[in-house]
């Protein structure tokens, strides 16, 4: 029979991690400090050899210059995962269905190591309930995959509650077209 860990245990543990942490967000840093000025010494290289080029030249070779979006991506310790996907991995692993938003930024913030503003996770979640990739319940969230596995009774109250919600005015077009329609004229 195994024994719980101690305090000392669990202390030195979380030490451990912390430090591999650390170590890891400084290798990152390092890494994107020498991009960066890889990246600088690319482009006035460039630049440099634009001058020993003329113009209009078969010899001279058009490369656009290194931003983000020409950069090969750069492997953090997270891997190349969208915000979309981190939340979608969080939401899939938590024990319990439904998460606020706010567990949803910690947990977010947890797997990538630093804290993912509020103002990232909230327009990422209303484009995921657009898109139904996500369900909300009041103020919490779910997986619309778990959803539909997990409580399919869901549905069946959000039906209800919605036709309950409905206006008590149809349109033309949802009312009987049998009977005539008041209009604007009044009758004597």
């Amino acid at each position: 029979m195994s024994q719980n860990p101690s305090l000392s245990d669990v202390l030195a543990a979380i030490a451990v991690k912390t430090r591999e942490k650390e170590e890891a967000l400084a290798l990152l840093d390092a890494r994107n400090k020498e991009l960066a000025r890889l990246t600088a010494l690319a482009n006035a290289l460039q630049q440099f050899a634009e001058g020993f080029v003329p113009q209009g030249s078969s010899i001279r070779q058009e490369t656009p210059p290194l931003t983000p979006t020409t950069m090969p991506a750069i492997k953090t310790p997270y891997g190349n995962k969208t915000t979309k996907d981190l939340i979608r991995a969080y939401l899939a692993s938590t024990p319990s269905l439904w998460k606020t938003s706010e567990d949803v930024q910690r947990g977010v913030s947890e797997i990538k190591g630093f804290e993912v503003p509020m103002g990232t996770i909230g327009p990422t979640l209303s484009n995921m309930k657009n898109n139904g990739e996500i369900f909300r319940d009041g103020n919490k969230v779910a997986l619309a995959e778990r959803v539909r596995n997990e409580r399919p009774d869901f549905f069946k109250t959000n039906e209800a509650s919605a036709q309950a919600e409905a206006p008590s005015n149809p349109t033309q077009d949802e009312s009987d077209t049998s009977m005539p329609q008041s209009s604007d004229a009044s009758t004597s």
